[in-house]
């Protein structure tokens, strides 16, 4: 999360984004130990995976698509980042 204050972050899709925002709003980034967090995590993810999630601010929308996309979620996210993301 400190190279998102940068500007300088990827992610891989939305479900782990928005997994991880949960996961540093709740403060388990301090924990001690990756076992001690690690279902949490597991938890967060799965939970993010079942929902329809916005868009990663400041990230081409169609990069970060769940895998849940279908073809014409993924053409029309690339057509609105072609755009600016009018909608």
């Amino acid at each position: 999360m400190a190279l998102r204050r940068q500007r300088r972050d990827r992610w891989s899709s939305r479900t782990v984004f928005w997994a991880a925002v949960r996961f540093s709003a709740c403060g388990e980034l301090r924990a001690e130990s990756w076992p001690a967090v690690a279902q949490r995590w597991a938890a967060l993810l799965a939970e993010a995976d079942q929902e329809h999630l916005p868009p990663i601010p400041g990230q081409a929308e169609a990069d970060t698509l769940g895998r849940h996309a279908t073809r014409a979620d993924r053409a029309l996210a690339h057509m609105r980042d072609i755009v600016g993301g009018r909608h």
